[in-house]
């Protein structure tokens, strides 16, 4: 436990807290035309532990008041960084509830609590921030006595595009299910991608999500899970503006696009996971994705995110979408490691 000053206290988040801390998450929105809230119901905690095998979550405590006003997260994993086996950390932003934004002082402090709780945890730390909150780009990214550094990879792209659109066959096989073929597959395919899961936990995803594209002699070509997380991450639409506000309840399949979610409803859809494809072939990929698209026609839309360079963004020139952005960033507090290349970063949607 650590003061930031005589009211306001910084812990280690207990079992006792998910209720205030689900109430603080879904004080915040994605701002702009289309206003979204992310949320992590039933259980914060437990959600974070569907994406990395250790938490550190942290609440900054008004003991006056006694509530919870802040909330921040560092999920940790094991992924391969230049070709090895390294632990990562994916920082969460700091979620403030609405009456103490810009009221909670030495932040830096907030920093040094999260690096001295995980630094033992992990090699390499890295994070996103949505283009549009350029005020937070701009504190961050300023190097601040007592702060990380933030390096800025790149931009990161989430593309949501439709299901159902139909994909003429070739001489591919799309199959689902776990397969042994699949481990060797992936351990042939993904150490050149820093960031990529090196912990597949592939028997933990349902059969019917673990898919492949296999030639006419059975050797895998593509593989990914379309993993759905509704069970415990939520993006729930609150509001349209602009252009958006008339073309809500407006059929967009006809013309290529997803549907709008409806307001106040969770949105229903999945995400491309640990996509690996042989050789980096885009035609392949472009085929495995579209093709696993038109089958799921039980989603609204699915989801892919991706790298400013990687070799998939070719499809999303033609493929019609929805899309948002973020700006990526590698986070230092010491600079003694090699620095992550933004030529092969690989890290996907459900992981952020």
């Amino acid at each position: 436990m650590s003061y930031l000053n005589d009211q306001l206290e910084l812990r280690l988040a207990s079992v006792d807290d998910s209720e205030q801390i689900l109430k603080i998450y879904e004080c915040e929105e994605f701002d702009g035309n289309i206003s979204v809230m992310y949320t992590r119901r039933p259980n914060p905690y437990l959600s974070f532990l569907q994406e990395g095998d250790q938490v550190m979550l942290l609440v900054i405590h008004d003991h006056v008041a006694d509530i919870l006003c802040a909330v921040g997260c560092c999920v940790m994993r094991e992924a391969y960084v230049h070709g090895e086996i390294k632990r990562v950390g994916y920082l969460t932003s700091l979620k403030i509830l609405p009456e103490y934004r810009k009221k909670i002082p030495y932040i830096a402090r907030v920093y040094q609590f999260i690096y001295e709780h995980t630094k033992h945890l992990v090699d390499y730390y890295y994070t996103t921030i949505l283009i549009e909150n350029i005020s937070v780009q701009k504190m961050l990214e300023k190097k601040r006595k007592n702060m990380p550094s933030y390096h800025f990879k790149g931009l990161y792209t989430v593309y949501c595009f439709k299901t159902g659109k139909y994909i003429a066959d070739k001489i591919y096989k799309l199959e689902c299910g776990y397969t042994e073929k699949l481990e060797a597959f992936y351990e042939n395919n993904t150490k050149k991608w820093s960031l990529f899961p090196s912990d597949l936990c592939l028997k933990a995803f349902p059969e019917d999500a673990i898919y492949t594209l296999q030639d006419e002699t059975g050797e895998i070509l593509a593989a990914c899970v379309l993993w759905n997380q509704q069970a415990h991450k939520q993006y729930i639409v609150t509001a349209y503006k602009g252009i958006y506000k008339y073309l809500q309840g407006f059929p967009l399949t006809w013309f290529g696009y997803p549907n709008l979610p409806k307001c106040n409803q969770v949105a229903n859809y999945a995400n491309y996971h640990m996509l690996c494809v042989k050789d980096n072939n885009v035609e392949i990929a472009s085929y495995f994705i579209q093709k696993i698209a038109e089958k799921e026609q039980g989603y609204d839309f699915l989801m892919i995110g991706l790298f400013k360079n990687h070799y998939v963004t070719t499809l999303f020139q033609e493929l019609k979408h929805i899309k948002y952005q973020s700006k990526f960033y590698e986070v230092n507090w010491e600079e003694s490691l090699a620095p992550l290349e933004k030529e092969s970063l690989h890290m996907d949607v459900g992981l952020l």
